[in-house]
Parts: C-alpha cells; sequence; structure tokens
C-alpha cells in the first residue's frame, strides 16, 4: 500500500509543480486596475521649515518623553496597535489556509465489523483506504487568491504600522500639551508674584503717605486674578495628562510622579527627517496599505476571470479489505477529472464584472491616498514653518514686554506715573508669556505631526 500512496502523492506534486501559475493572470488582474500617478520631486513648503541650526533656541532632548515614546512604539496596552496586531495575525492565517489550496489533500478511513450468524463461522472484516484529492492550477485561480491573501495580509501589517504611527504622533502631542499647560501655568504664577510685589510696593507707598487706597485697590484686584487663574490652567495639564495616561493603556495618575518634575516643551527636528516625496510616499503605512489592496484587488480579478475556465484536479484511492473467511483484497486507482460550468446565467461573468468594479475602486483609492499624503505632508511643513515663525515672533513680543514692565514699575516708583501703568504692563508680560508657550506647544505639536506625515517618527 505505501508504494501506491507515495505514487499518488508524488504524482500530485508534479502536476501542481508544472501548473501554469498565477502570475499571469494575476499581473493581467493588476494591470486592469493601476494607473501611476507622477510624483513631484520636491517639496513646496519644506524650504520654510528650520532646522535646528536656524532655531532660536535649540531642539529639546527629553528623556521622558523619549520613554514614553518607545512604550508606544511597542503597541502594548494601546487599543489600536493591539486590534491592529489581531487583525494582522488573523490575516497571516488566512494566508496560510490560502497556501494550503494549493497542497494535495490526504484522507483516511478505517472500519471494521463483526457478526455471529445463527449457522456457520464468526464474520469479521475491515478496511483501511487513503484519499488524495490534487487540484492542478491550470487557471491560476488558486494561485492567484494566494497572492491576493498574501497582499490582505501585507494591508493587515500596514495598517498595524499605521496604528503604531498614530500612537506614537499622539504621545508626543499629548506629552506636549501637558508641557504646554504646564508653561502658561508657571507663566500664571510668575503673574501672581509679580502682582503680590506690586500690591506691597502700593501699600508701602500708601503707607508713605505717597499713594491713596486707589493704588492698593488696584494692586489686589490684579493679585485675585492672577490666582483665579491657576486652577485652570492645572486643570487643563491635568487633563493632557490624563489623555496620555489612556492612550498609553494605564490607570489615571500612572504617570504623576513620572511627569511631576517641570520639562520644557519638546519640538522634533522634523525637518531633518523630511526627505524626498518619492521616499516618504514608500516610508508611509498608509500609502503601502492602499497599494496593497490594490494588489489584492487585482489578484482578486485575476481569480475571478479564471474560475470562468474549467478546472482539472487529480484524484487517487488505495484500500484494503480483508475478512476472517477470504483473502485480503487491495485496489488502487489514479485519475484525472475536468469540470466546467456550461451555462450558469451569467453568474461567473458578473462576479469577474464585480471583482474589476472593485479592483478600479481600489486604484482610485490607491491614487487619492498618494495625493492625501503629499498634500498633509506639506500642509504640515507649512504648519510648523508658521509656528515657528509665530514662536520667534512671541518671544520678541515677551522681550519688549518685560522691559516695557521695568520701566514702568521704575517711574511708578519715581511718581512720574500711576500704578494703573504698572498694573496694564504686569498684565502685558502675562499675556505675552501665555502666547509665548501656547506658540511653543503649537510648534511642539506641528513638529511631531510632520514627523508623522514623514512616516519617520
Amino acid at each position: 500500500m505505501r508504494p501506491a500512496l507515495l505514487l499518488l502523492a508524488g504524482s500530485a506534486a508534479v502536476l501542481s509543480a508544472c501548473a501554469g501559475g498565477p502570475a499571469g493572470p494575476a499581473a493581467a488582474g493588476r494591470a486592469d486596475a493601476v494607473r501611476l500617478q507622477a510624483t513631484p520631486s520636491a517639496w513646496t513648503e519644506a524650504d520654510a521649515v528650520p532646522t535646528g541650526a536656524e532655531r532660536a533656541d535649540p531642539i529639546v532632548a527629553d528623556a521622558v518623553l523619549d520613554e514614553l515614546m518607545a512604550q508606544a512604539r511597542s503597541g502594548v496596552r494601546i487599543a489600536g496597535p493591539e486590534i491592529a496586531a489581531a487583525r494582522l495575525a488573523e490575516a497571516e492565517a488566512q494566508l496560510r489556509a490560502a497556501r494550503a489550496g494549493l497542497l494535495p489533500r490526504i484522507g483516511a478511513s478505517a472500519s471494521g465489523s463483526a457478526s455471529s450468524p445463527d449457522t456457520g463461522p464468526d464474520l469479521r472484516s475491515g478496511s483501511l483506504s487513503a484519499e488524495l484529492t490534487a487540484p492542478i492550477d491550470l487557471s491560476g485561480a488558486i494561485g492567484a487568491r494566494s497572492r491576493a491573501a498574501s497582499a490582505q495580509a501585507e494591508v493587515a501589517r500596514a495598517e498595524r504600522d499605521q496604528a503604531i504611527l498614530v500612537a506614537v504622533r499622539t504621545t508626543g502631542q499629548l506629552y506636549a500639551a501637558v508641557r504646554t499647560a504646564e508653561a502658561q501655568h508657571a507663566a500664571a504664577v510668575r503673574s501672581l508674584e509679580s502682582a503680590k510685589d506690586s500690591l506691597s510696593l502700593a501699600r508701602a507707598r500708601q503707607q508713605a503717605g505717597l499713594e491713596d487706597g486707589l493704588a492698593v485697590a488696584q494692586a489686589t484686584q490684579a493679585r485675585d486674578t492672577a490666582a483665579a487663574r491657576l486652577p485652570g490652567l492645572w486643570q487643563a495639564r491635568t487633563r493632557a495628562r490624563l489623555g496620555l495616561e489612556l492612550l498609553l493603556g494605564l490607570h489615571p495618575g500612572a504617570l504623576t510622579a513620572q511627569l511631576e518634575a517641570p520639562a520644557p516643551t519638546p519640538v522634533l527636528a522634523a525637518r531633518q527627517v523630511l526627505d524626498g516625496p518619492a521616499e516618504v510616499l514608500a516610508r508611509r503605512p498608509d500609502v503601502r496599505a492602499a497599494r496593497a489592496r490594490l494588489d489584492a484587488a487585482g489578484f482578486d480579478l485575476a481569480a475571478a476571470k479564471a474560475d470562468r475556465w474549467p478546472s482539472l484536479t487529480l484524484s487517487g484511492l488505495v484500500s484494503r479489505t480483508d475478512t476472517n473467511i477470504a483473502h485480503a483484497a487491495d485496489l488502487a486507482s489514479l485519475g484525472l477529472s475536468l469540470a466546467g460550468t456550461l451555462f450558469d446565467f451569467g453568474r461567473l461573468s458578473a462576479l469577474a464584472d464585480a471583482a474589476g468594479a472593485r479592483a478600479e475602486a481600489a486604484s482610485v483609492t490607491w491614487r487619492d491616498t498618494l495625493l492625501s499624503a503629499l498634500s498633509q505632508t506639506e500642509t504640515e511643513a507649512g504648519r510648523l514653518a508658521r509656528a515657528a515663525a509665530a514662536r520667534a515672533g512671541e518671544a520678541d513680543a515677551l522681550a519688549s514686554a518685560r522691559e516695557e514692565a521695568r520701566l514702568a514699575r521704575a517711574r511708578y516708583t519715581s511718581g512720574l506715573t500711576s500704578f494703573r501703568d504698572v498694573v496694564a504692563a504686569d498684565s502685558a508680560v502675562y499675556a505675552a508669556e501665555s502666547r509665548l508657550a501656547a506658540a511653543q506647544g503649537e510648534e511642539a505639536d506641528a513638529s511631531f505631526a510632520l514627523a508623522a506625515a514623514a512616516a519617520r517618527i
């Protein structure tokens, strides 16, 4: 029995290897769907983005941020990457199943029986059989579906990478939001301390008979206004921290100790990683996913077209039957069967047309993904350039406001101006510090967004 079974398996393997294969039909189906779009050779907004050397202050290095981003890259406990990883495992399992369709299938069965008739000896019998079935992929349909499953696995892999990219980008942006709220809270604290100093000065001048009660009332109001800002600004920091903990799959308060020490708002050197458009497109996970979907649709189309042709199957059977009253009987058979549909009311043609429509839609989606990726990168590059310019302008405005506040206090101490000028100048300093913190936060947010758009975060 064993030599016959080996002969069947060997015949199936040889015929499967010699079949026409899916490469031709799949390539043809893919060619039906692909419409290439010319890629620009350079960015229009990138030159406006400052490099580290062009910034007034250096790019911030932050060990805490590095640790949090590394945690986001791992994808552990983060909903988006974990779901995408599960879908990738599903797609890889489906790929293994599709590849198994190219291989022979061998089944075995065994049976036995016994009876005791009224007359004559007891009857006992047993049988053992093995059956082999191997599809011969002459049309390429099975191979095309295997390649479509491989492309779907690549889609899932790219979607997992995209989920991780989004998680890392959002981690950086939420961390920057924490530090931005922290900077704005610190500016409010300084404003409160300045208001307290001004109140002390106004009271001293009132006690010396140099000032009436109006200056003290104005200073008291300025102090109370500055104190009232603090809870809301700290709450903004708390919201950003809670959002960061939720993203990383941590319970509320898990990052409190880690974020306790103040730190500057970090800005990535995104301009230094923004290479050419073609390189960015090749690296972006969403573009890879769209291209893999296009490939899968092309292979599905090739398989649908191949389904209209007859299928060829190799089958073989080896069996042995033995009884207690007769000699063993062996049986071996090997054959080929050809099956095809003569008339199905246009069902297979309709399925091929549907696959062609899906391939066309995948082609349009891929083209739109390319254009969206280019547009997003250009948008974030321009946004970062404007944010850097705004941050530099706010830094100059703050320096001017501080000088004005110094002069206003000196003039008030000399009796040359009213206390209202001091209050106005101190308020201008706080507003400038708050705007600078917001501008630094916007620059940080834009730098993470550009690095993600370039798929280099």
